[in-house]
């Protein structure tokens, strides 16, 4: 079996759905996600507005807002993937990056109306020419897999009708408040791990922090005016003649605001919290509370835009502002957990929609203290990702509004200034088989007597910070243990651990059994399938009336007539494709070696080993 190095595996794991044309090598320009002259950009200046509270027939006026049909290239950020802005001063805004993750399938969704036909160009590393290439498209979605860590232009997306085209390409602005020239520079997308610390790497000694988060924060919007954040007043003071904050202290009773974040194309871990705040005097301690909870939206009946429905409370970080702190800045929450009465830092893995409740800032120890909001309106393909909320004594919400509804001149789809700090961690098999495409490790056979297998795996992280556990979470069957070990170099993690997996002999009767084995981080995850013996036939699973098992070395599936079943390995590859009749159906296995499949009829997805 013939074996090659992780970046082979990267290419060949990588599912692709676009038509690339032929590559034309190119040398990008140095990438920087500030521009080249940083004093030629004028910090933006943070200003305030004074804001009405729309009526219910304004709110039903501005849910009506639709994009038309008329001719407009567009694509959506892919789902998981965040702007990083940067900042020297907490109120400076750069031109942002948008971050996404690299080696996993990242997705940019197809916006555009109007249009017969598209085309994309954009700029990838080709690991054999060691230098960016451009490549084309002409399908609807562009997704690309990077092998390695890179950073390159955003994609360019032609809708096309007829002879008319429009294009579309993310860039950003800076302001020059001298000249009162507004400077284009085209946004740089990233594909690497983790966001926060690479530019730790880069700019730290500049004194630049960067924020990452699913709306524009930065000195300039996407189109049009040269604005990039805001925060605004209007809600009442306790004299009543003075303008409080609707997005920090004040006593009209909005003690909260949430951000939602979409699901995830691909899970990653969320480290914590970033508050960006200004205007803050006190007279003592206030904590602060960000609860993350799993989220969904349900379609509201009375005009409105979706309500935001809370679910699972997944993750609590708290803050503290006190009379030392600056009157802006930057406020840090980590998430944590209590045993054994000590607290510990944790990760979540997301995997799932979730928002952010962010309270506690209507403490009497504060005078003042308000947020930051994006001023970028354009929707994300997310629905809108900022509300406004009343929490009662039991910490529940009572009263909710998205920020598209709340004033009488609607913001349209923007955020508050809560930034995530995200990593997309690695965990990937080391080797893969490269006429196959299968990764090595991924189906582990034991002889019936038992024995050894080393999988090798690839990662961010060493093996000690790892979870191994079944499918379910729970416990590994008595009969297979595992011992992990990390290659180092100089005292340094390689990236290059092993798993060695042991089996016992089977017991006298059992001709085979099998298991499946959860390697996990928060952000990642892999499986391992593990068959002993004899096991072909043996997984015969029922899922609302779709039957799936292995006969003979072909697939026999019952389903509903005209169903579509569609069988991939474990690489995910399309192997096989039938559409059904009633009753039972034989899909021909038998050029297909033995292992692991998936089985999709309509949304119902089975898993059989051959």
């Amino acid at each position: 079996m013939k074996k090659s190095l992780l970046l082979a595996a990267a290419a060949l794991m990588a599912a692709t759905a676009v038509d690339a044309q032929p590559v034309v090598a190119k040398t990008l320009p140095a990438l920087s996600s500030i521009p080249a002259s940083v004093d030629a950009v004028q910090p933006f200046q943070n200003y305030s507005e004074v804001a009405t509270m729309a009526t219910p027939a304004q709110r039903k006026a501005n849910a009506k807002r639709r994009a038309g049909a008329t001719l407009k290239a567009w694509y959506n950020r892919p789902a998981g993937s965040f702007y990083r802005s940067m900042t020297s001063t907490g109120a400076a805004f750069y031109n942002p990056m948008l971050w996404n993750p690299f080696m996993r399938d990242v997705t940019y969704t197809n916006a555009s109306t109007g249009a017969k036909s598209y085309s994309w160009e954009w700029d990838q590393y080709d690991t054999d020419r060691d230098t960016f290439t451009v490549r084309n498209s002409t399908a609807t979605d562009l997704v690309i897999n990077t092998q390695v860590r890179e950073s390159a232009y955003a994609p360019a997306l032609t809708a096309i009708n007829g002879s008319n085209t429009d294009v579309y390409k993310m860039t950003s602005h800076s302001y020059d408040s001298q000249t009162k020239a507004t400077t284009d520079y085209e946004t740089v997308v990233a594909y690497n791990s983790d966001p926060i610390a690479s530019m730790e790497e880069d700019y730290k000694a500049q004194g630049f922090s960067a924020y990452l988060s699913p709306k524009w924060f930065c000195a300039g919007t996407r189109q049009g005016q040269s604005r990039g954040v805001v925060y605004y007043t209007g809600a009442k003071d306790a004299d009543g003649n003075k303008n409080g904050c609707w997005f920090g202290r004040n006593w009209s009773g909005w003690n909260g605001m949430a951000m939602y974040v979409e699901k995830p194309a691909s899970r990653y871990g969320l480290r914590g919290l970033q508050v960006l705040y200004t205007n803050y005097t006190g007279t003592g301690d206030a904590k602060l509370t960000a609860r993350v909870y799993k989220a969904h939206k349900v379609a509201n009946d009375n005009g409105g835009l979706d309500s935001l429905i809370l679910d699972d409370l997944m993750g609590t970080a708290t803050a503290t502002l006190d009379t030392t702190m600056a009157q802006s800045g930057l406020l840090p929450f980590t998430f944590q957990e209590v045993e054994a009465g000590l607290p510990y830092d944790v990760t979540l893995d997301i995997d799932y929609a979730y928002a952010i409740v962010l309270s506690g800032y209507d403490n009497d120890n504060i005078d003042s203290w308000t947020m930051l909001i994006s001023c970028d309106t354009y929707d994300e393909g997310y629905g809108q990702h900022g509300y406004m909320l009343h929490i009662n004594d039991k910490d529940s919400i009572s009263a909710e509004y998205g920020l598209d509804n709340f004033f009488q001149e609607s913001l349209g789809v923007t955020a508050p200034s809560i930034f995530l700090d995200v990593e997309y961690p690695v965990l990937d098999f080391w080797y893969v088989n490269t006429k196959t495409g299968e990764p090595i490790g991924k189906n582990v056979e034991f002889a019936a007597n038992g024995g050894k297998n080393d999988v090798e795996f690839f990662s961010t992280h060493a093996s000690d910070e790892w979870t191994v556990a079944d499918k379910d979470g729970n416990d590994l069957p008595s009969w297979l243990t595992y011992t992990l070990s990390d290659s180092t170099a100089n005292d340094e993690y390689t990236g290059h651990s092993h798993m060695v997996l042991t089996a016992e002999a089977l017991p006298a009767g059992v001709t085979g059994r099998a298991a499946t084995v959860r390697v996990s981080y928060p952000g990642a995850e892999q499986f391992v399938y593990v068959t002993q013996g004899n096991v072909s036939g043996v997984n015969q699973v029922a899922t609302s009336n779709v039957v799936v098992r292995v006969e003979n070395g072909d697939f026999v599936v019952n389903a509903t007539a005209g169903a579509q079943a569609k069988v991939y390995n474990v690489a995910g590859q399309l192997v096989r494709e039938a559409t059904l009749s009633e009753g039972s159906n034989v899909i021909d296995g038998q050029s297909l070696s033995n292992g692991v499949y998936l089985v999709k009829i309509g949304n119902k997805t089975v898993k059989v080993v051959k």
